[in-house]
């Protein structure tokens, strides 16, 4: 052969099988690799649910606090300017019975809320059914 002359290129059925290997080792490579994204994904959204719900409980717990002070403080009011009314005992039993109906409706207004409340990472839940859907697909 001459100098610079291109060689002929001879592919065997051996190269073809190698390269259908090399491509479903690739695809298993990529695959696991998605899923790891995947993972790591839920982990943050996980972590960011986390924070956020630290977050609302901390300032609730400290105005449920402020808020209990002050109740009680608008309690001893109320009995006070009910017992001019009537007799400071039952002045004492009609203000607990007003409260203990706004604490049901509070107790019950809270637990519906906590029901709704979900720390499922759906967005990452979602992706991870696509995935599946494309891999699927590309193992037909």
């Amino acid at each position: 052969m001459a100098v610079g002359t291109p060689r002929p290129v001879h592919v065997a059925a051996d190269d073809s099988r190698e390269s259908i290997q090399e491509l479903l080792r690739g695809l298993v490579d990529h695959s696991a690799a998605l899923v790891r994204g995947e993972v790591a994904l839920a982990r943050q959204e996980m972590r960011e649910s986390l924070v956020a719900l630290r977050s609302g409980l901390l300032v609730t717990t400290v105005g449920v606090l402020v808020a209990w002070l002050a109740l009680l403080t608008f309690c001893a009011a109320a009995i006070l300017g009910l017992a001019h009314l009537m007799d400071p005992g039952l002045a004492a039993l009609v203000v607990a019975v007003v409260l203990a109906l706004g604490a049901g409706s509070a107790v019950r207004a809270g637990l519906r809320r906590l029901r709704n409340a979900s720390l499922t990472p759906r967005q990452t839940l979602e992706t991870l059914k696509e995935d599946k859907q494309w891999l699927k697909q590309e193992m037909r």
